[in-house]
């Protein structure tokens, strides 16, 4: 894998992101904490799990101790909204930009 590719993997993995946050803001509360018997029982559980992983692969990147994710914790403590979970996820991305 060299530098090009990489950063067409990046731009791809933005892209996607938000189309799933378009896809997301049209739900509900109740439709995104709501448990859909997957895995990761809701569509928010499911976005800090996504964001979780991230995180991992920055730190490891970086030869960096693997922060606490603020989103699961957050999450923790009650189910947010996409507004939310979108403005925490960008936050954690300019913080380790």
């Amino acid at each position: 894998m060299n530098h090009r590719h990489l950063s067409e993997l990046l731009d791809y993995h933005y892209w996607a992101q938000e189309r799933v946050f378009d896809a997301c803001e049209g739900l509900t509360p109740e439709q995104f904490a709501r448990d859909l018997g997957n895995s990761f029982e809701s569509v928010s559980d499911t976005l800090a799990h996504i964001n979780f992983a991230e995180r991992i692969w920055y730190a490891r990147w970086n030869s960096e101790p693997m922060p606490a994710p603020m989103m699961l914790r957050l999450l923790g403590a009650k189910p947010v909204g996409t507004d939310l979970m979108v403005f925490y996820w960008e936050r954690e991305q300019a913080a380790s930009a």
